[in-house]
């Protein structure tokens, strides 16, 4: 699999196609497009901890930047900024600003030779599961498990951001099951940052 199907698999609409600036597709109307949300990227993991990244609203960015960031946010939120002049720190990463959950992902770090694992071993815990993971990602430090949604669940003030709630449990769910045979970064943020897909 491709690493644009990939984005285009669990983003689900939640971006634009095409940039609303400075474009080299013009394919689409902006009008045509409507409102859609925004998505963080950052090119380490130092800039992950301290927001210092890029704020993307559409597949074409993410399309452009794919081979220079190391962690994104695979959920899309309402809208992204930055809170400085030279535009570096990002802002918007929160979970009242989350537009669409659409996916769960469980970071499977291997810190040291007794943590070694395949992506076999989440398949066979998944198996007793009872579901499988979309897709599974290698890592340089481990795996990431990929449980998609077949629709994105939006989130609405109207609900009190039950499905934030909702999904938090579920992906505290998972975590804690998978943490019983394997090593679970139990730290993850629930709907933010992990590793970026790359074709290497």
């Amino acid at each position: 699999m491709n690493t644009e199907t990939i984005y285009k698999l669990i983003l689900k609409d939640g971006l634009r196609q095409i940039k609303f600036k400075n474009s080299h597709l013009k394919l689409v109307s902006s009008a045509e497009e409507g409102k859609r949300g925004a998505i963080f990227a950052y090119r380490s993991k130092a800039n992950m901890i301290k927001a210092r990244g890029l704020v993307l609203t559409s597949m074409e960015a993410v399309s452009e930047n794919q081979d220079s960031f190391t962690h994104w946010t695979p959920n899309v939120y309402r809208y992204g900024s930055y809170s400085d002049s030279k535009r570096q720190i990002t802002r918007g990463h929160s979970e009242d600003n989350l537009r669409q959950v659409n996916t769960f992902y469980i970071d499977f770090d291997i810190t040291s030779s007794a943590e070694e694992m395949t992506s076999g071993d989440i398949l066979t815990a998944a198996i007793d599961l009872g579901f499988m993971p979309t897709l599974i990602l290698k890592s340089d430090k481990g795996y990431q498990a990929y449980f998609v949604l077949s629709e994105p669940a939006y989130v609405t003030s109207h609900s009190q951001f039950r499905v934030v709630k909702v999904a938090k449990a579920i992906s505290q769910n998972l975590r804690n099951y998978f943490s019983q045979t394997l090593p679970v970064d139990m730290t993850c943020n629930h709907f933010g940052n992990c590793t970026y897909a790359t074709n290497g």
